[in-house]
């Protein structure tokens, strides 16, 4: 019974319990060694009695105790001083208990906040290469798009080109100069919006001079939907008409010929403007099937993005 209730009380208080349980007993055992019997106490008495004296002497140590006001405030005065005493012992050891329990939390307490420090820093240094990590995704991600965007573009996009095709030569008693008739052609897989263009045809030597410009004409052609694989017939006729004894060697090609440069202008799907430039010039042949239009495109001027 003991045991089980110094297990469920606190151990100061225990102690105390003990160390007053211990006192009491002792107070009492020494009462009962010094108590006189009840014949001891008459004999004494008498004694007294005869002597003349007190027989104050004659009662136990509890009776002069008790009806004494200043012995018995001496002895609760003892019993208080050592009650405090033992308090103060106790007191002692539970503040020396208490400032080991308060060392070892606070070493505890700083060992955590140490170990959660270097954990969130190690949290931290995961986030900041996950970030990282995501960043990186990110471009690539971003990358990737552009690079799908630009090889859907390339291969969905429209694609203009112009194509030698026919012409006419010069015969002035019908009215007709000579004149270039070019293939424009969108080998694309989109439409071409908003194309314009414009052309100019002269006759030239052959070959081109290196320092020619391609002067750009004034008569820019109104815009137009040009479908994919689909092709229109342009055409651009030089200004005059020449001396009737070149006709022969401008449609043989040399030392001249009709030249013919242009640029056309469009719009892809994809909201870019692109342009192509083309410079080609045309002669005529003789078959067996009789005169027949070929040209040669030139070195020069002839580009597209």
């Amino acid at each position: 019974m003991l045991r089980k209730f110094l297990k469920l009380a606190n151990p100061e208080i225990a102690f105390g319990f003990l160390i007053a349980t211990v006192f009491w007993i002792g107070v009492l055992g020494w009462q009962a060694a010094y108590t006189p019997s009840e014949m001891e106490k008459h004999q004494c008495e008498e004694s007294a009695h005869k002597a003349g004296h007190k027989t104050e002497e004659c009662k136990t140590f509890w009776e002069r105790t008790t009806t004494d006001p200043v012995a018995f405030f001496t002895f609760w005065l003892v019993v208080s001083t050592i009650g405090l005493g033992i308090s103060t012992c106790l007191l002692w050891v539970a503040g020396e208990k208490q400032f080991e329990f308060l060392t070892r939390n606070a070493t505890e307490q700083a060992v955590e906040t140490k170990n959660s420090i270097a954990e969130a820093a190690r949290a931290a240094t995961a986030m900041e290469r996950v970030a990282s990590g995501i960043a990186i995704s990110a471009r690539a991600a971003e990358n990737s798009v552009a690079t799908i965007r630009e090889r859907t573009a390339l291969q969905m996009r429209a694609y203009i080109s112009v194509n030698i095709n026919n012409g006419v030569y010069q015969e002035r008693e019908r009215g007709l100069r000579f004149d270039v008739r070019p293939i424009v052609f969108n080998s694309g897989n989109t439409p071409a919006h908003n194309l314009t263009y414009w052309a100019t045809a002269r006759i030239l030597p052959q070959p081109l001079p290196e320092d020619f410009d391609f002067p750009q004409a004034d008569d820019i052609k109104s815009g137009l939907v040009l479908g994919p694989h689909q092709n229109i017939l342009i055409n651009a006729t030089v200004p005059d008409f020449v001396d009737d004894a070149e006709v022969e060697e401008i449609k043989s090609g040399f030392p001249k010929r009709v030249y013919i440069w242009e640029a056309v202008l469009y719009e892809d799907v994809f909201g870019e403007f692109k342009e192509t430039k083309f410079c080609h010039s045309l002669f005529w042949v003789t078959g067996p099937q009789g005169e027949l239009v070929s040209g040669n495109y030139t070195a020069r001027h002839n580009e597209a993005t």
